[in-house]
């Protein structure tokens, strides 16, 4: 019934005000974002805490950073979508996936160590056919989710760990919908598409640290778009977007 009320860190406050900017249209799909140091003495926070908070947003695809040119609104983004994307996974389901996600994160780092001492050319041909599939799918999320759960599941089953396998797939399938649904954006598609063919070539070539280190940073970052989805749902509803909760 009940759940933790924790204090939000100085970075979720800063990304809760560039996100409230957006939805009132203060800040604009293609607008400059005040510099790091204007910002920084805007919000009264250390550089680093800014920063903490500008990159959440980059990751989420909702700011794009253009080299010398700065940061910026997401030329793509659409407040309105956007808006109506954070109604379809309830932040009571985003905070089950969390959860799910740490249990994964236990499960799969060892299930990626295990893959690299036991897989077999079975095994690598079937996570390298999920990984090119993936590849060509970035864009098309009803088709990645389903992709994404398979290599993950291809992978468990090349540790030939039973009870492992069958612990990964039952949480697998409870964070599929919710995966379908919200958790992926153009960038994050590009970036996790480079972590899979890193566990891949690291289980491929046998170094099972390596594919428990980049298993764990992968679902890490996917841990922290839901931790930010979770976030952007509350600014949207607090500006009347979503009444889910």
């Amino acid at each position: 019934m009940f759940h933790k009320v924790e204090r939000p860190t100085t970075s979720q406050v800063i990304r809760n005000q560039i996100l409230a900017a957006i939805t009132a249209g203060t800040l604009k799909p293609g607008q400059r974002v005040p510099p790091e140091r204007e910002l920084s003495a805007m919000f009264v926070v250390s550089r680093p805490a800014l920063r903490e908070g500008l990159n959440a947003l980059v990751l989420a695809g909702i700011l794009e950073r253009r080299g010398s040119q700065g940061t910026f609104v997401a030329e793509s983004l659409n407040t309105s979508i956007l808006g109506s994307s954070m109604q379809l996974v309830p932040v009571r389901a985003a905070r089950e996936a969390i959860e799910i996600i740490e249990a994964r994160r236990v499960i799969e780092c060892e299930l990626a160590r295990l893959a690299a001492e036991r897989r077999t050319d079975d095994d690598l041909d079937a996570m390298a056919r999920l990984l090119e599939q993936l590849g060509d799918c970035e864009d098309d999320n009803p088709r990645r989710a389903p992709l994404d759960f398979d290599f993950h599941a291809a992978l468990g089953a090349a540790a030939h760990s039973g009870i492992l396998h069958s612990l990964q797939l039952s949480l697998g399938q409870k964070v599929l919908a919710i995966m379908r649904k919200a958790i992926y954006r153009p960038k994050a598609n590009a970036d996790g598409h480079r972590e899979h063919t890193g566990i891949f070539t690291a289980i491929r070539d046998g170094q099972g640290e390596r594919a428990a280190r980049i298993m764990k940073e992968h679902l890490e970052k996917l841990e922290d778009g839901v931790r930010i989805h979770m976030e952007t749902h509350a600014v949207f509803a607090a500006h009347g977007e979503s009444d889910d909760v």
